[in-house]
């Protein structure tokens, strides 16, 4: 069943061709139930970008992104390997780190499970000698983390298409600029009290193009 929100008929006037088209509905920013179709339909089924590589240059090296609510570890092991896990603890849910920095292992603060940067359990006080318990089973929750010119992306959908596929032509676009030799030397963050497609939508406007 489509939600109410989303009924087709309601968005006729958005999809004319552009010198006749109109910008969508004004409960497109500002309904709670249709940002959270977007977060259903967007941000959990495709790749979202989350930061360079150069940020995590050593093993150990970490940071944490919040996406859709779900707080993720993207972290480079001693292989040389970057990954990303679900920032819970898989014995009561405690958030494991936040910020960034290094480590040498990933040791939850509330009972001292602790995990290798590759994920793996290996130390769990007090489980001793439970039966049925394996380490084995309850490692760090992995998440989809693909790559492109140093570029790290992550995916909450395991059905989701290659990031090179969902990049279409622009990883030949801008294969020239040899990205994947850069490293970030400054990084700006905002925090806007905005619906995110008003800062999209803005910026793509041809005011802007000068």
């Amino acid at each position: 069943m489509i939600p109410a929100v989303l009924e087709p008929t309601l968005y006729t006037r958005a999809r004319l061709p552009l010198e006749q088209a109109e910008t969508l509905p004004r409960w497109c920013y500002t309904a709670r139930d249709f940002y959270e179709e977007e977060i259903v339909h967007i941000f959990r089924k495709n790749w979202n970008f989350v930061g360079r590589e150069d940020e995590i240059p050593a093993a150990g090296d970490y940071f944490t992104v919040d996406l859709c609510g779900e707080s993720i570890i993207i972290v480079r092991n001693r292989d040389g390997r970057v990954n990303a896990f679900a920032n819970t603890c898989r014995h009561r849910g405690t958030r494991l780190l936040s910020g960034n920095g290094r480590c040498r292992m990933i040791t939850c603060p509330y009972h001292s499970w602790t995990f290798k940067l590759d994920g793996e359990l290996i130390g769990t006080p007090g489980m001793e000698g439970v039966v049925g318990f394996d380490k084995a089973d309850y490692g760090l929750i992995p998440i989809r983390l693909e790559s492109w010119g140093g570029f790290m992306f992550i995916t909450l959908d395991p059905n989701c298409i290659s990031l090179l596929g969902y990049l279409g032509n622009a990883a030949d676009t801008f294969a020239p600029y040899r990205f994947e030799n850069m490293v970030c030397t400054r990084r700006k963050e905002y925090d806007l009290a905005c619906n995110w497609k008003l800062y999209i939508e803005n910026a793509m406007e041809d005011y802007h193009t000068a």
